[in-house]
This record gives C-alpha cells, structure tokens and sequence, in this order.
C-alpha cells in the first residue's frame, strides 16, 4: 500500500518499525522488521518513536511541497526498472 501511495504522488508520513512488538505488541517477540523497505527522502517523512511524532508531523507539512515520491519510484521500482534489475540478475548468474 505504501508504494501504491507513492506512485500516485502521495507523500507520506509513516512510523518507522524496528521490531514486530512495536506495532503488534508484547504478545510478539522482538523480531527484527520494517515497514519501509523503499524509501528516501522524496518519499516524505518517517519517526522511530512515538513520541517524534508532531515534530515529524510539522516538518512533513512544512516540506509538503517538495516531496516527489512518484519520482523515487519510476527510478527505482518500476516495471522497466525492476525487469533491467532481473536481467541483470539472471546475465550474473553463474550456472
């Protein structure tokens, strides 16, 4: 869903996980995850921790302007650019 935002230009403010306990709780252990595989700084804004939250709000409203996510994700994910990925993976690959 993150990318689909993206791709239709939608800057995003998102909560930057470290462990699945942080958004699923004590009942899951503390096994290490993300949320936001593929992201830089075109994309928007992300905190670790809560308590970041309204500075992070303010700054992405601030900047709200100058976010290009659909941008960040022709160059780098999609078709064409993932099927260059591929054949070059495959042209690497030693048998």
């Amino acid at each position: 869903a993150i990318e689909e935002a993206l791709s239709c230009n939608v800057p995003l403010i998102v909560w930057k996980v470290k462990y699945m306990s942080q958004e699923e709780g004590a009942n899951y252990p503390n096994i290490p995850c993300t949320n936001i595989s593929y992201w830089d700084e075109r994309c928007g804004e992300f905190f670790e921790e809560k308590e970041n939250f309204e500075k992070t709000y303010y700054k992405f409203i601030d900047k709200l302007e100058t976010y290009k996510p659909r941008t960040y994700i022709l160059e780098n994910l999609s078709p064409k650019k993932c099927g260059e990925n591929f054949i070059k993976l495959i042209n690497n690959f030693d048998l």
